[in-house]
């Protein structure tokens, strides 16, 4: 159900936009506001270069990413990517199908090899990787360049770059095996948020057509 609403795209971004996708939901709760105000400040801070969202499947990890999206559109912050690339990775991910995504997501070539991939993303760019069962090896499965535990400023003839990357996964021990500098574990809603959300994805002659719904 999460996938359903996340779309893979990456291109070349304006200053003060981040990445448009096809659905918006509205963030429920204080809990989401509060783990969304947390990854946007990840975002700025120089020292946090991967980020792992974890928590049972159907709680909203995908929502979260698609949040994180939504308020930057407005453009309140000049985060300064130049490419984003969303990606859902899967239990059993097929990394040649992957890369092919990228390589099309970026206009490069069909069949671009993992070293083209490397290449051209020696620039400001943000990975977005949702549905992490296993670590991924950035540099080798995907060509992404950045390496784990690196800083994600990565000085290129001179120049400094920021690579980001944020990921969802069920596991807590993912975000240990991909080293993520900050995790952020996404809780069940309680009651009265979860009814909140129930409404925003229903209407009002549904909830009023059976006592049992209340």
């Amino acid at each position: 159900m999460e996938h359903d609403a996340f779309k893979e795209i990456a291109e070349a971004q304006p200053p003060k936009a981040i990445l448009e996708i096809a659905t918006s939901v509205s963030v429920v709760g204080n809990t989401i506001k509060l783990n969304l105000e947390k990854i946007r400040g990840y975002l700025v801070d120089d020292n946090v270069s991967m980020v792992g969202i974890w928590g049972m499947g159907g709680v909203g990890k995908t929502t979260l990413l698609n949040e994180i999206n939504n308020s930057l559109l407005g453009g309140d912050i000049n985060i300064g990517f130049k490419y984003v690339i969303s990606l859902v990775v899967s239990k059993e991910p097929q990394f040649k199908k992957l890369q092919n995504e990228i390589s099309k997501r970026l206009g490069l070539p069909f069949d671009s090899g993992k070293s083209d991939i490397f290449e051209f993303l020696k620039k400001n760019f943000l990975l977005l990787l949702d549905d992490i069962w296993k670590r991924v090896d950035l540099s080798e499965d995907l060509g992404i360049p950045l390496s784990l535990g690196q800083s994600q400023n990565l000085e290129n003839r001179g120049q400094r770059y920021k690579h980001k990357v944020i990921f969802t996964t069920r596991d807590d021990d993912v975000c240990a095996h991909m080293i993520a500098h900050k995790k952020i574990k996404v809780e069940c809603l309680d009651g009265e948020e979860a009814w909140h959300l129930f409404k925003q994805f229903s209407n009002e002659e549904i909830i009023n057509s059976n006592a049992i719904i209340k």
